[in-house]
């Protein structure tokens, strides 16, 4: 029988059984550091998750943020927005504002009611804890979407390819001064006495990304960022990036400590001028840092 309930890993926020299921810091082997890792969300960022019912096997579906003491703080219901195939796609509501309460820690609970055998079965599901913050600088908000339905995440959930879905999360990073690298895609020939002429040559630039602060992220959020890499939109601090040729993710460890930081090489548009309101990306490399260059 098909899963009644997918939660997508592509969702900003992680997941897992409740009760029962433990959180990541309680799954580091003991031989290891121990570490917690709480993800953040700036104010005025979007906070929105999908969840994916199998037709006619569930009868509610709700969620509730709780507070550091696992008190709620607020109760949501969401809302059915479409359909995938074999399943009715839930989703938050835009007007929810669930980053709107103070700053903080928070948790969200998942409370879903299915059908086991003609009886009703409420099946719970807690996030890792996240934090609210007023205003996190140095970081990267990711805004991602796809061109299809896949990963099991609707994109398109009514089936309109105007009504897209974008999803966003934030993590601490950016670009180095040393993670900027000129490159250029050469076409030459090449007589027979070795006369060489540049038949075509386009510039481009590869930005090296670290993703994680001095701590390093958790396993799990290095693989969330991995698959929204993958899809076919995303957009980093407003700018859209795609990974360059061969890239993948680079790991920089401390043996015995679980938690790292990740680099990958991405690359974005070609600009060839600077416009009046468009940042360079020269200067310190680093935009998201200091915008005086323009």
């Amino acid at each position: 029988m098909a899963d009644i309930i997918k939660i997508p890993y592509l969702n900003p926020l992680q997941f897992r059984p409740y009760p029962g299921g433990k959180f990541a810091c309680d799954l580091i082997p003991s031989f290891e550091q121990k570490a917690v890792y709480i993800q953040k969300f700036q104010k005025g960022d979007i906070l929105k998750f999908q969840v994916q019912l199998l037709i006619g096997n569930w009868n509610s579906i709700s969620y509730r943020v709780l507070d550091e003491s696992l008190k709620e703080v607020s109760q949501f219901t969401g809302g059915l927005t479409g359909v995938n195939g074999d399943y009715n796609i839930w989703s938050v509501r835009s007007t929810d504002n669930i980053l709107n309460l103070p700053s903080g820690i928070y948790f969200i609970e998942l409370n879903i009611v299915v059908i086991v055998e003609g009886a009703n079965v409420s099946k719970r599901f807690l996030t890792e804890p996240f934090e609210i913050v007023d205003e996190l600088p140095e970081s990267l908000l990711i805004e991602y979407s796809h061109d299809g339905n896949e990963f099991d995440v609707a994109f398109f959930p009514t089936g309109n390819p105007e009504d897209r879905r974008f999803f966003q999360l934030r993590v601490e990073g950016g670009i180095t001064s040393d993670g900027f690298s000129p490159a250029s895609k050469d076409t030459f020939y090449i007589d027979q006495v070795r006369d060489v002429v540049m038949l075509n040559s386009i510039p481009f630039n590869v930005y090296k990304f670290t993703f994680g602060p001095g701590g390093g992220i958790p396993n799990w959020m290095a693989d969330k960022i991995n698959r929204i890499l993958s899809l076919a939109y995303v957009e980093i601090n407003g700018r859209q990036y795609v990974k360059n040729e061969g890239a993948k993710f680079e790991a920089i460890r401390e043996k015995g400590y679980p938690f790292a930081g990740w680099q990958i090489e991405l690359v974005t548009d070609n600009v060839y001028s600077i416009s009046e309101g468009q940042g360079s990306l020269l200067g310190d490399f680093n935009p998201d840092y200091n915008n005086d260059y323009f």
